[in-house]
């Protein structure tokens, strides 16, 4: 059993695809984007990071595995979508003043 099959998934923070598609049809005009690597963007606590370790041993099966710890989130994780989503929505509100259209969601 891995971390990750127990590990807490928590709720989804994305907006369902219904009222995603009904908004569209609000405006004449939508506009969209996709984040580019997402995930690697957020960093992992530096307390935390021992909790996103993986062993390395390169198919050599008779060697003691390098041991590698993730400082970003990353894909595959079962909180990674809303770890990333969170901390979306928190920048979002700390720089609402400063942004406001790009805060309104």
């Amino acid at each position: 059993m891995s971390l990750n099959q127990i590990i807490q998934q928590d709720p989804t923070l994305q907006r369902e695809l219904t009222d995603v598609l009904l908004r569209f049809r609000r405006n004449p005009v939508a506009v969209l984007c996709d984040i580019a690597e997402m995930y690697l963007h957020v960093e992992i606590a530096p307390k935390d990071r021992s909790y996103f370790r993986f062993l390395w041993r390169d198919m050599q099966t008779n060697r003691v595995p390098d041991i590698y710890e993730c400082s970003r989130v990353t894909f595959g994780v079962n909180c990674s979508p809303f770890l990333t989503q969170l901390v979306t929505q928190e920048h979002a509100k700390k720089f609402a003043d400063e942004f406001p259209a790009a805060a309104d969601n």
